[in-house]
């Protein structure tokens, strides 16, 4: 048995490489108008969002309670840079390599988005973490375990993207002895929420792997057309006392766009047969308080939890809302699903999810 100390590195919460910008939103500009209407709140940086542990760091922490594994987010890995060198690091990569020279031993390294975005989120450009000093003597019975989460490519960066990722898998593999196993099967997801990722036209960096047969008996997807953004939120309450009338059927909302969330979070906290717990990042929160609650409901999943695809990445439930997914998002956000998924977009949604004739209820 290894004396070593194992750490699992989720990178879950990372959208990407970039960690200097703020996140930006697609409809921001035409929502401009309405938004300054309502009460002004502090903004958030990124680095300020990120340090809010992911829903699946959290999770993974209380499995882990009392073994010799200690789970690292994204948020551990900036404190970490910031005492060691007081001040913000420009990427993901330069977080992840500090805290593994700093930390000798096993190291399990899980959602690393090897990549960098536009402003729109897709991927133009391929960057692996630096794991030369693997080569030095005192690594010889260290083992790193590496993960890398699939991504969707801007098409004009397709070419040079994948020749960059072959390039890099290729120096894990010859120059620093990494095993690269082949992945035959895929998803977790019931066929019918695959089936409506499949009708995203993006170009993905890896070809989706064959669905095993029935691997989880799930509902047809019911997408919900609502274009007025104000009325987001009376439609998820709508959806979830329609849908899932048993009041201690646990249900995820995600909501993928920021200027959606405390809409919905109103509506939901008017449901009085239900137990709402929220966790998303907000400007004067104690994150240690928000997280007391989190747990409360991941211990017993009952009611609703309303968050943001971010904080949600790498988890799974078996009820899934997704408020506004099209766009950056929609890949990762329908695929949190395993059974139910219901979507609510706008007409453009439809129309295209019609056009493709998925196998869902509109």
């Amino acid at each position: 048995e290894s004396d070593k100390k194992v750490f699992y590195i989720s990178l879950a919460a990372a959208g990407g490489q970039k960690l200097d910008e703020e996140e930006e939103d697609e409809e921001e500009e035409e929502e401009k108008e309405e938004d300054e209407e309502e009460e002004e709140e502090v903004e958030q940086t990124l680095y300020d969002k990120l340090m809010w542990p992911a829903v699946f760091d959290i999770a993974n922490g209380m499995d882990f309670e009392n073994k010799k594994i200690e789970v690292i987010g994204v948020n551990n890995l900036i404190k970490h840079y910031q005492d060691k060198f007081n001040q913000h690091a420009a990427c993901l990569n330069d977080l992840l390599e500090t805290f593994i020279k700093d930390n000798p031993g096993h190291h399990f390294i899980d959602e690393l988005p090897a990549y960098y975005e536009d402003d729109l989120g897709w991927a133009v450009k391929f960057s692996g973490p630096d794991l030369t000093h693997l080569t030095d003597p005192e690594w010889n019975d260290c083992c790193v375990w590496i993960a890398l989460r699939p991504c969707t490519i801007k098409l004009a960066n397709y070419d040079k993207f994948t020749v960059d990722a072959l390039a890099y898998r290729e120096h894990l593999r010859d120059q620093l002895s990494f095993h690269i196993p082949p992945l035959s099967v895929n998803m977790r997801n019931s066929s019918s929420v695959k089936e409506v990722d499949n009708v995203t036209p993006y170009k993905r960096s890896v070809a989706p792997a064959p669905l095993p047969p029935n691997p989880v008996c799930g509902n047809p997807v019911i997408v919900i057309q609502c274009d007025n953004q104000s009325y987001r939120g009376k439609t998820v309450t709508a959806a979830i006392g329609k849908y899932f009338q048993n009041t201690g059927e646990p249900v995820i909302i995600i909501v993928p766009n920021s200027s959606d969330i405390a809409r919905v979070v109103e509506e939901c906290d008017k449901l009085s047969d239900r137990q709402v717990t929220t966790y998303y990042p907000r400007p004067g929160r104690v994150i240690t308080d928000e997280v007391t609650k989190l747990k409360q409901f991941l211990s017993e999943p009952v009611g609703v939890l309303v968050t943001d695809i971010h904080l949600f990445g790498g988890m799974q439930a078996r009820n899934v809302i997704c408020v506004r997914s099209l766009g950056v998002y929609d890949t990762n956000s329908v695929t949190r699903a395993i059974a139910q998924l219901i979507v609510i977009e706008n007409k453009h949604y439809v129309k295209r999810v019609k056009d493709k004739k998925a196998d869902i209820v509109v």
